[in-house]
């Protein structure tokens, strides 16, 4: 790009700017789609520690109905403790 703008060829230079910017607008797309492929094992991307498996398992059905589960346990255990 350099040589481009030395040599005042604006539009190679132009292109190759539009080239990188397209490249970067197809990553941030997949990235908010989240469809980005990547070679990361999920222990990479997420860590070894509680909020890291929170992470990796938020959203999921089966983990939200574990939590209700839980939760109604949690609770009713607390109401026959206060009785």
């Amino acid at each position: 790009e350099a040589e481009a703008f030395e040599n005042e060829e604006y539009i190679k230079l132009h292109h190759s700017t539009l080239r990188k910017v397209n490249v970067m607008h197809d990553i941030f797309d997949k990235v908010l789609d989240k469809n980005l492929k990547t070679d990361s094992k999920k222990k990479d991307i997420y860590g070894l520690s509680i909020q890291g498996l929170y992470e990796m398992t938020n959203g999921h059905w089966l983990f939200n109905l574990i939590l209700l589960f839980l939760g109604g346990i949690i609770s009713w255990l607390i109401t026959e403790l206060l009785k």
